[in-house]
């Protein structure tokens, strides 16, 4: 039996028979106003539905189910392949409705690549503005110091040129390892994602979003080339300058996977102790 995947308005949720979504209700209260939502129907009766909300460069599946008398009938895996179609890459965590359906998925299908992620949280109590305030005056300054001696300037990607920055997308996968293009970051805040550059070529990012009263760090990253040199610190140095100093942002998140050790190493190191919350979750690279 074939069966019509729709992709829907979030406003157009609340039309569905709730008979069929036993959750209607809690899905039509966390959907957010940029929530991709696409549902299956046999005829015009809805037997399927996934969610994904964008959450920095990549969208988290928020919620997944099939009603009952539909499983096991292909349902699943085309609302799978729908997802595929709108973005190749989405994570999601183990709270999720739906959460062990859509991994059995996943593996069964072998559409992917699945990838290990922590998300760390950082609350600005004081203890925790007090240790970047320390860090700040005891390693910011010197670096900041010492970078700009050596010809190093950094400043927010919107005040970046637009020369700077387009050499920096071309760069992403050269010199840079990590895929995200910060010109393709899904609401990437420019004004608090910060371009280290040297005789203007760029030489590290750190790219972040604006979440309410959170800041969420997506890719913290230096070129091959300047590696070592203290342009990947002076970056992180700018966001710490940033949460002292804005009274907008009570928490830092950050999404961090496994293969990249460099970024667990500084968390490990050096801020350890100031993590308020750790949650662990899944990426899914899909083909």
């Amino acid at each position: 039996m074939a069966y019509e995947i729709v992709k829907i308005k979030r406003e157009d949720v609340s039309k569905l028979d709730p008979g069929s979504f036993l959750d209607i209700e809690r899905i039509e209260k966390d959907l957010l106003a940029d929530t991709v939502v696409y549902v299956a129907f046999d005829g015009s009766t809805p037997v399927g539905i996934i969610t994904l909300e964008p959450v920095g460069s990549i969208y988290r599946t928020s919620y997944f189910y099939v009603t009952r008398e539909a499983r096991r009938k292909g349902v699943g895996t085309e609302l799978i392949d729908a997802v595929r179609s709108y973005d190749p890459k989405i994570y999601i965590n183990d709270t999720m409705q739906g959460y062990e359906t859509m991994l059995s998925a996943f593996v069964h299908m072998d559409i992917g690549e699945v990838r290990d992620v922590t998300e760390y949280t950082f609350s600005l109590n004081d203890e925790t503005l007090g240790y970047f305030k320390k860090m700040r005056k005891e390693h910011g300054e010197p670096i900041m110091s010492r970078m700009k001696e050596h010809g190093f300037s950094v400043s927010t990607m919107t005040e970046a040129t637009d020369e700077l920055m387009e050499k920096l997308g071309e760069e992403m996968g050269e010199g840079f390892d990590e895929d995200e293009n910060p010109e393709n970051v899904k609401g990437l805040s420019k004004d608090c994602s910060y371009i280290v550059s040297k005789e203007g070529e760029p030489a590290a990012f750190i790219a972040c979003v604006n979440e309410e009263d959170a800041l969420r760090v997506e890719v913290l990253s230096a070129h091959k080339k300047c590696r070592g040199t203290g342009a990947a610190p002076l970056a992180l140095f700018a966001i710490i300058d940033r949460v002292v100093d804005d009274d907008s942002i009570n928490c830092v998140k950050a999404a961090v996977t496994d293969e990249n050790d460099d970024i667990k190493k500084i968390v490990d190191d050096k801020l350890n102790g100031l993590i308020t919350g750790q949650k662990q979750m899944k990426i899914f690279e899909l083909k």
